[in-house]
């Protein structure tokens, strides 16, 4: 199994969705009348729910042997979607990543697109633990092939349970957490499952509904589903209303569209009331719709005027007999000339200075993309905020002032690449009290798989003395291996010595995860850039595992010869799950036995995260002495 990216799935297989609009009844998914009690066990009354078997199941390289028996069951209720998951066997295996490592399971639900992949989906997974804090015991782990990597609310629970000779694993998954799906409202759905079932201390199988290279490989962009289908609610015992925002961004001037759905046992009237406030809490409007509800699913479409709004994120509700039906913001982009923008930097009447020239040039390139890619579900808050900080940016830049003058917290820069002439990204963070008229030591720290360079110098990588930049390297799964990649680096750091002041003799590369390969890859194709490497829970050979074809594998002497007396951190914690310690460890000896000075640290009880205090105290003094030499 390639642990490039750990991540299984879950699914159903089930008949198209009908029209929104439509209120015939469908066979799909069961609409449940009462919300299940989540504590793993099958509630009374829900046997009648189809279990269904898994159509595929993976032995990976173990050894042939029995597989365990596993079903699923599904059904849905207005505000939640719910799954159960039964194994013969009468034990829970609690394995960190569960999801992956067994026992724990992933659902993928999807937006079908007209061929039969898709890119906009939810990967969300579920990792059993007996903490239950612990960080993957339930969270979205990519959205619409990005890696948002965030917790789901307290609306979803998960539990598990072994009773009775068998093991079952409950989930109620919210759908105000997962936006735009809601069976009400979302015209079609697809879905994958899968389930990971521990066997023993080492072994995992995998069950999934429908066969997808995402599962193993969070680098494809685009996955395989089944569709999936829901029975609208039929003879309910009390009312249902849901309500949403159909469009969460807007240009000033347009109007607010609001989507209703709801049943009841008899013909009743209902009021929802809509609140728009501005950012401050002030009020903008208040409007009360009216909406008919009767034994039949009725669906509505109110339209909000708001032309009296301005551009800016606003907060709206939802609101009938006393519930919130839906929270969220709204943002009123307002037009945007981006050409006009370009033409302006371009220009440069004040004579800017060229790096924030190239830096704002960037920064409206990535506006414009992030408009373009911009789904009709999506809220536009974080593009509103950027275009407000960029806007700021460049009127400083039009009056003859550098807008990043003076900064003193991680921001990302911007250089012309000289391999394509396209302009690249790395973020850059200063020491407290920098002083331009010093030289300082500087650290370039490569980032991990499936994220870049933002965020990554949020929490400082050094120990405070020296300039850190964090290149994006054009890379999130390559393992910095490409020619245009080492090319980055190598122009980002030339770009930071450009405009601040670095001593070029005091540069140290590191990096964390796929970068800690990143590092040991870059010294080797540059070593007469660096004067140490720092590996955070890195791997030796992690190029040779994802990649096709000949790559540098760090346990072999023909690569290692470049580190003789070179200085050498690796950091490894003995509970990761995702890159093996042990190979660490050989890592140290190899390099040893090669002739670097190396210092090894490994955390007992960290996983595939940042060492301890301890161990980042010890990495301080190795920075220290090392950029002293």
């Amino acid at each position: 199994m390639n642990n490039h990216l750990l991540l299984p799935l879950l699914a159903l297989t089930l008949a198209s969705c009908q029209s929104p609009e439509s209120t015939e009844p469908i066979t799909g998914i069961p609409f449940l009348h009462q919300q299940p009690h989540i504590d793993g066990r099958l509630d009374p009354g829900l046997e009648i729910l189809e279990a269904r078997p898994f159509s595929h199941i993976w032995q990976f390289d173990n050894p042939p042997g029995d597989t365990t028996s596993v079903t699923y069951r599904m059904a849905y209720t207005p505000e939640h979607l719910y799954l159960y998951f039964e194994a013969a066997s009468d034990s829970i295996n609690y394995r960190r990543r569960g999801f992956v490592n067994g026992d724990g399971y992933k659902l993928l639900l999807t937006l079908p697109q007209p061929d039969s992949l898709t890119d906009e989906f939810y990967d969300i997974f579920f990792s059993p633990s007996r903490d239950p804090d612990y960080w993957t015991r339930q969270r979205i782990w990519t959205y619409n092939a990005l890696p948002p990597r965030r917790a789901l609310s307290a609306a979803t629970e998960s539990q598990e349970l072994a009773y009775d000779g068998k093991s079952g694993f409950e989930a109620l998954i919210a759908w105000c957490d997962i936006p735009p799906y809601h069976p009400w409202f979302t015209e079609r759905m697809g879905h994958n499952l899968y389930f990971a079932k521990a066997i023993g201390d080492t072994i995992t199988h995998g069950y999934s509904l429908l066969e997808d290279e995402g599962i193993w490989d969070e680098a494809i962009p685009r996955r395989n589903y089944l569709p999936l289908s829901f029975a609208t609610p039929q003879n309910v015992d009390r009312s249902y209303l849901q309500s949403r925002v159909t469009r969460p961004h807007l240009r000033v001037g347009e109007k607010l569209v609001i989507a209703s759905a709801g049943v009841a046992p008899q013909a009743k009237a209902q009021k929802l009331t809509v609140e728009i406030d501005r950012e401050n809490g002030e009020t903008l409007l208040r409007q009360e719709l009216s909406l008919a509800l009767g034994p039949q699913l009725e669906r509505y479409r109110h339209e909000i005027d708001l032309t009296r709004a301005s551009d800016g994120n606003y907060r709206v509700r939802l609101l009938s007999e006393g519930d919130t039906l839906e929270q969220r913001t709204l943002c009123l982009l307002p037009q945007l000339d981006l050409a006009q923008y370009e033409e302006a930097i371009q220009d440069n009447p004040r004579g800017g200075a060229l790096g924030a020239q190239n830096t704002l040039l960037f920064k409206r390139q990535r506006l414009e993309r992030l408009l373009d890619e911009l789904k009709s579900y999506e809220s536009a808050e974080a593009i509103y905020d950027y275009w407000r900080e960029f806007d700021e940016e460049y009127q400083a830049f039009l009056d003859g002032r550098d807008p990043y003058a003076g900064r003193t917290e991680a921001y990302r820069r911007a250089f012309r690449s000289t391999y394509d002439q396209s302009l690249q990204p790395y973020s850059i963070r200063f020491p407290k009290n920098y002083d331009p008229q010093l030289q300082y030591p500087l650290l370039v720290f490569l980032h991990g798989s499936s994220v870049d360079d933002r965020g990554l110098l949020n929490a400082p990588r050094s120990n405070g003395e020296f300039i850190e930049i964090a290149p994006f390297g054009r890379d999130k799964y390559y393992c910095y291996a490409s020619d245009s990649s080492q090319t980055d680096i190598a122009e980002a750091i030339a770009d930071a010595a450009r405009h601040f002041s670095i001593d070029r003799a005091r540069v140290i590369i590191g990096g964390f995860s796929m970068g800690g390969y990143g590092a040991l890859r870059t010294y080797y194709e540059h070593p007469e850039l660096y004067c140490g490497v720092a590996v955070m829970a890195g791997h030796p050979y992690l190029a040779s595992m994802w990649l096709e074809g000949p790559r540098p594998h760090f346990l072999q002497a023909e690569y290692l010869s470049a580190f003789k007396d070179l200085p050498v951190f690796i950091y490894h914690g003995e509970q990761d799950g995702s890159l093996d310690v042990a190979e660490a460890k050989n890592l140290a000896v190899a390099l040893r036995e090669a002739g670097a000075r190396v210092t090894s640290r490994w955390d007992v009880e960290r996983g595939h995260a940042w060492p301890t205090p301890e161990t980042v105290a010890v990495y301080h003094d190795w920075l220290q002495q090392t950029q002293l030499k």
